[in-house]
C-alpha cells in the first residue's frame, strides 16, 4: 500500500512538469502541452519559421501543410521520424539527402523506396519483406545488397554475382552457374564457395594453380590436375593415391618430401626427374640405391653414406661419379680409372696400383708412379714429349724419343748429351734457347730448321756469323 501512494506521487509530479513551464537560467522553457497549443493553430507562414529554427518542432504540429514538412526535413532530415504521413514530395527529399534514411519513414512508397536504391542498393537493409523487384533493383545498383536479403531468389543471386563477385559469400550452397560466373570476375571467390562443382574447381585451378589449397575434398581429377601443373601441391592432398603422388614427382621430384613412406616406384621417378629430391628421403634401402645409380650413377652425390657396391656400381656406370664420392674405396679407384685413366687427376695418393691402372689409357699418368720401368717411360714420351718433365733422369734413349715429337723438351733433361741436342734442335730449332753454349753444329742444325733460332743464340759461331752477315 505504501510502494502506491509513492508511484502515484512520482505519476502526479511527472504530469505537473509535462504541464508547466520550468524557468532555468531565466529562459523560460515551455512544457509538451504548452507546445502543442502553441503549434495548434499556426499559419503556414508560422510554420515555415518555426522550422526554420529547429526542424524537429514538426512533432508539436498535428497536420503540417507540405511545405511545412519540407521545410522540417531540409532543416533536420531525421525529421521525417516526427511526421506522420510525410508525402511522397517530402520523402524523395529525405532520400536525396540520403538513402540510408528511408529507416524514418514509417511508409515509403515504391518511387520512394526504388530512389533510394537508385543511389545505394544497401538501403534495402531496411525494407521489410521487399519484393523480388525490389531486391533485383537494390542488387543491381550494389551487389553487396544481397547480403541483407534474408531468402533472396534465384533470379537475385544470379543478377548480384553478374554484377561482382564476392556476394557469393553470402550465398548458401550456390549452384554451379553462380560458382563459375563468380570466379570468373575474380579467382579468389573459391575460396568463399563452401562446396565448389568438379566443374568449378578445375576452371578454379586451370585460372591459377595456388588456388588449390582453398578447394576441400577436390575430386581424384582436379588433384590430377594440379599436381601436373605444380607437383608440390600435393601437401594439401591428405592421403594421396599412389596414381598422384607419381603425377606429383615426375612434375617435380622434390614432391616427394610432402609424400609420407613413398614407395619404390615413387622415389624412382622422383629420382629421374630431379636426383637431388633424394637428399629429401631419410632412409633408402641399398637395393633402392643400387636401382637409381644403375639408372643415373650422379645420383649417389644425393645418396647419404652410400656403400662401397653403391659407389662401385655407379663409377662402372660413369667414372665421373667418383667425384661425388668423399672417400673412395681402393677398388673404386681402380675402377674409375680402368674407364677413365684420367680420373687419376682427382684423386688424392691414388697410389701405385692406381697408377698403373691409369697409366693403361692415360699416359700422363706417369706422373704418379714413382719408379716407371723403361718401357712405361718410352710409351709415355712417344705419346707426348712433354711427359719427359715427370720422369726423374731419363737415359738417353727415352730423351731421344721423347724429343721426336717435342724439341723443346731438351730444357728437362740435365746436361744433354750432343747428340741429344742435335736431335733436339732437328725437331725445333728454338729449342737452342735451352742449350748452354751449344757447338757451332748444333747452331747449324737449328737455323736449318728454323732461320729465326739464331735470334735465340747468344754466342753465334763465326760460321753463323758469316752466313747472316749484313741480314
Amino acid at each position: 500500500m505504501h510502494l502506491i501512494k509513492q508511484i502515484m506521487m512520482v505519476f502526479l509530479l511527472f504530469t505537473s512538469i509535462i504541464n508547466a513551464s520550468v524557468v532555468i537560467g531565466g529562459e523560460v522553457i515551455l512544457s509538451e502541452k504548452e507546445e502543442l497549443e502553441k503549434y495548434a493553430n499556426m499559419s503556414e507562414f508560422e510554420q515555415l519559421e518555426a522550422m526554420k529554427e529547429n526542424g524537429f518542432d514538426i512533432k508539436y504540429i498535428k497536420n503540417p501543410t507540405e511545405a511545412a514538412q519540407l521545410a522540417a526535413v531540409r532543416k533536420k532530415a531525421m525529421a521525417i521520424d516526427d511526421i506522420g504521413y510525410p508525402t511522397e514530395k517530402v520523402q524523395l527529399e529525405v532520400i536525396h539527402q540520403d538513402p540510408h534514411y528511408i529507416i524514418y519513414i514509417k511508409h515509403p512508397t515504391q518511387k520512394v523506396i526504388s530512389e533510394a536504391f537508385k543511389k545505394d542498393g544497401n538501403a534495402i537493409k531496411y525494407i521489410k519483406n521487399p519484393s523480388e523487384e525490389m531486391q533485383l533493383e537494390a542488387v543491381r545498383k550494389n551487389a553487396s545488397a544481397l547480403q541483407y536479403i534474408k531468402l533472396p531468389t534465384q533470379k537475385v543471386k544470379l543478377e548480384a554475382v553478374k554484377k561482382d563477385w564476392w556476394p557469393i559469400k553470402y550465398i548458401n550452397e550456390p549452384n554451379e552457374q553462380l560458382q563459375l560466373i563468380a570466379i570468373g570476375h575474380n579467382k579468389a571467390a573459391i575460396k568463399y564457395i563452401k562446396n565448389p562443382t568438379p566443374k568449378t574447381q578445375l576452371a578454379a585451378i586451370k585460372l591459377d594453380k595456388e588456388l588449390f589449397k582453398y578447394i576441400k575434398n577436390p575430386t581424384r581429377e582436379v588433384q590430377r590436375e594440379t599436381v601436373k601443373k605444380d607437383g608440390r601441391l600435393i601437401q594439401y592432398i591428405p592421403n594421396p593415391a599412389l596414381e598422384i603422388q607419381l603425377e606429383a614427382v615426375k612434375q617435380n621430384g622434390t614432391s616427394i618430401q610432402y609424400i609420407q613412406k613413398p614407395s619404390e616406384k615413387v622415389v624412382l621417378a622422383a629420382a629421374e626427374q630431379n636426383a637431388a629430391s633424394l637428399r629429401l628421403i631419410d632412409h633408402l634401402g641399398k637395393q633402392l640405391q643400387m636401382t637409381i645409380v644403375k639408372k643415373d650413377p650422379g645420383a649417389i652425390r644425393f645418396i647419404k653414406d652410400p656403400g662401397q657396391n653403391i659407389q662401385y656400381m655407379a663409377v662402372k656406370q660413369d667414372p665421373m661419379a667418383m667425384l661425388f664420392i668423399k672417400e673412395p674405396s681402393q677398388k673404386v679407384k681402380l675402377e674409375a680409372v680402368a674407364q677413365d685413366g684420367y680420373m687419376i687427376n682427382y684423386m688424392k695418393e691414388p697410389g701405385q696400383d692406381v697408377a698403373l691402372k691409369a697409366f693403361e689409357s692415360y699416359k700422363n699418368a706417369i706422373y704418379f708412379i714413382k719408379n716407371p720401368t723403361k718401357q712405361m717411360q718410352l710409351e709415355a714420351v712417344k705419346t707426348d714429349g712433354y711427359l719427359v718433365n715427370f720422369i726423374k733422369n731419363p737415359d738417353q734413349e727415352v730423351a731421344l724419343e721423347a724429343f721426336k715429337s717435342y724439341g723443346s723438351a731438351i730444357q728437362y733433361i740435365k746436361d744433354p748429351s750432343r747428340k741429344m741436342q742435335l736431335e733436339a734442335v732437328k725437331k725445333d730449332g728454338f729449342a737452342i734457347q735451352y742449350i748452354k753454349n751449344p757447338s757451332e753444329q748444333v747452331q747449324l742444325a737449328a737455323i736449318k730448321q728454323n732461320r729465326d733460332a739464331v735470334y735465340y743464340i747468344k754466342e753465334p759461331s763465326p760460321k753463323v756469323k758469316l752466313l747472316f752477315k749484313g741480314k
